[in-house]
């Protein structure tokens, strides 16, 4: 008789031995080694404020209609670990069907205040628990006022218009199967045979976001997004570009080169294949050793020499 899962982590293996665990480009980022692979998969999902305001102009700038449904616009945002840790409590009880009394508010401001007025405490944080408990994403007006600022400004340029003007599609779903697993993921923008990412960053300069294309493997997404459109019979050699824009209202658009896009392939198939032996070898507390028993680091050219006089030629 197979064994039942007793833990978190044993019912996300049982899930990865039967394939039965939807894979996508952040699962295949994160599989550095296996123990970082399972710590991904098993942490809770939160943006950084940077993710926040680059998610926010991306409803803004192609989905408008959907802001009311995905954001809730409140004074302020709790800062204290206290107030944070006082709405959690308060949300999970909303989130199980439990209702606010007095009562209850007073008794969950003692788990985290030694002295204050409970009923006071969640008056200002009121908008935000409601909000939250019904899953949307809280934003400050000034926020808000930031984004749009950024968002109009970008849609002045002529040539963002240009590309703007020829979407078929935005936020547009692609599934596909490979070697027995299930991949999904969205496209921010479909032009005709042109698949084109919308990156908020801190700079939009072309020379610095080729770092954040390496570093933060963009070019794996982009393909896995082109295999899709393969897969799916929509576009047999699609294009892959992005509009990165900043806070100070510069942007560039940036195309991948069709190597980059190769490059990109043949690690979505190595790292594949690597989490089947994973998968095989039972190797999921693994680490770093799991890529590459042996690792050497050699020394730079650009370190520092030293003049010896005791050394001969």
């Amino acid at each position: 008789m197979e064994a039942i899962p007793n833990n978190p982590k044993d019912e996300l293996i049982a899930k990865l031995c039967n394939k039965s665990l939807r894979l996508s480009y952040s699962t295949l980022k994160n599989f550095t080694s296996p123990v970082n692979l399972i710590n991904y998969k098993l942490k809770p999902y939160k943006q950084n404020p940077s993710m926040v305001f680059g998610s926010l102009c991306d409803v803004l700038l192609l989905t408008p209609d959907r802001f009311d449904k995905e954001y809730k616009v409140i004074d302020k945002i709790p800062e204290s670990d206290l107030q944070i840790a006082f709405a959690e409590a308060l949300i999970d009880l909303l989130k199980n069907d439990v209702e606010l009394t007095d009562e209850i508010i007073e008794t969950q401001f003692k788990n985290f205040y030694k002295r204050g007025d409970a009923l006071k405490t969640y008056g200002l944080l009121k908008d935000y628990i409601n909000a939250k408990s019904r899953g949307l994403q809280l934003i400050t007006q000034d926020i808000l006022d930031e984004a749009n600022l950024v968002c109009e400004n970008l849609m002045l340029n002529p040539d963002i218009q240009s590309l703007f003007n020829q979407v078929i599609e935005v936020q547009k779903e692609v599934k596909w199967n490979d070697r027995g697993w299930f991949f999904k993921g969205y496209l921010d923008m479909y032009l005709d045979n042109h698949i084109i990412d919308l990156k908020f960053s801190k700079d939009a300069n072309p020379e610095k976001f080729e770092r954040d294309i390496a570093n933060f493997d963009y070019y794996l997404q982009a393909a896995m997004y082109c295999k899709a459109l393969k897969e799916m019979g929509i576009s047999e050699n699609p294009k892959y570009s992005f509009i990165v824009y900043d806070k100070s209202f510069n942007f560039s658009v940036i195309q991948l080169d069709y190597t980059y896009l190769n490059y990109g392939d043949r690690k979505y198939n190595f790292l594949l294949q690597e989490l089947e032996r994973c998968i095989d070898e039972g190797a999921f507390d693994e680490s770093y050793g799991f890529f590459k028993r042996s690792y050497v680091v050699y020394k730079p050219k650009w370190v520092k020499g030293f003049d010896l006089k005791e050394e001969t030629v």
